[in-house]
């Protein structure tokens, strides 16, 4: 798909259609984000909203979109979630809006949830649910985002149902990121091994940057929960690595969360304190009730503000 990308940029100076323009940028800021490149997929997805927003709004929308997913993925939720409402005005009265654009409410629903508003997020999290059936459980609809809103919830059925849906090509680099961090909620421990492997050979076919770190970051927590302190330690460090690499700001955060139980494990205290002063500004940055509970009863964040 970026290859397509590529060829269909190197005629952008010959188009002059606001829609055509916008389908370019918010194709090319898809597939960024897909493979974790995701400070492009924001850049692009900005480009396109500058470039056809005003003159074919349905296409603007689409790069507004996935701007906004990049934002999410790069830790920034309050500007994801800013993005959302400017999707919403656009929208306007709308009640059933079209595929691509679900995957702004359910990043919003997440959000508040993770946050502490359920009433919000199942409110984001409706129009969502209304649409399964007929929107395939395909990638734009956010059935990955959904899957982590039910297992943060503890629906790990839900989760799951939401998570198998998954099965259309497009879906299989958020689907193997997903049970990475739907078996790790679970505590299903045995099936980890499986799930890693899947994890690494859709990396591989994709050319995804971000799964290799859900696949150490899995590898870790399920050495830390059998008692391997010293694998764990090495997998969540790799992980750690992987997401700070391209930007995760949030996913480093949460690796670092449980880099830190391993340490501590380990005795070495003194580490542990500084992996959990580098992650407090990221957790304190999107808000997350859980996580902050975790960074605090670790002792941690005394020094992130």
């Amino acid at each position: 798909m970026i290859e397509i990308d590529e060829r269909r940029h190197r005629l952008r100076p010959l188009i002059d259609d606001p829609a055509e323009i916008g389908d370019l940028y918010a194709n090319a800021a898809l597939a960024r984000v897909q493979v974790g490149r995701y400070r492009d997929g924001f850049e692009l997805g900005r480009k396109g909203v500058e470039a056809s927003l005003s003159e074919a709004p349905s296409f603007g929308l689409y790069s507004l979109v996935w701007q906004g997913v990049a934002s999410f993925r790069l830790g920034d939720w309050d500007a994801a979630l800013a993005g959302h409402e400017r999707v919403l005005e656009l929208l306007g009265e709308r009640e059933d809006p079209p595929r691509p654009w679900l995957q702004s409410f359910a990043i919003a629903a997440l959000i508040a949830d993770a946050r502490g508003d359920g009433m919000t997020a199942d409110r984001h999290l409706e129009p969502v649910l209304r649409g399964a059936e007929v929107q395939f459980f395909r990638t734009v609809t956010g059935a990955a985002w959904v899957a982590r809103l039910f297992a943060r919830r503890g629906a790990f059925g839900d989760a799951r149902r939401w998570l198998d849906g998954m099965t259309l090509l497009e879906t299989a680099a958020p689907a193997a990121e997903c049970r990475c961090d739907l078996i790790a909620a679970e505590g299903a421990w045995t099936e980890a091994p499986d799930a890693v492997a899947l994890a690494r050979d859709v990396a591989s076919q994709a050319g995804s940057l971000a799964l290799p770190g859900y696949a150490d970051r899995l590898e870790g927590r399920a050495a830390l929960a059998a008692g391997d302190v010293d694998g764990a330690i090495e997998r969540l460090a790799s992980a750690q690595e992987v997401f700070g690499g391209i930007e995760a700001a949030w996913e480093r955060a949460c690796t670092e969360l449980s880099l830190a139980e391993a340490l501590i494990g380990a005795g070495r205290a003194p580490e542990a304190d500084r992996m959990l002063d580098a992650a407090s500004p990221a957790l304190r940055r999107a808000g997350a009730r859980r996580e902050l509970d975790l960074l605090r009863s670790l002792g941690g964040g005394t020094n992130g503000g």
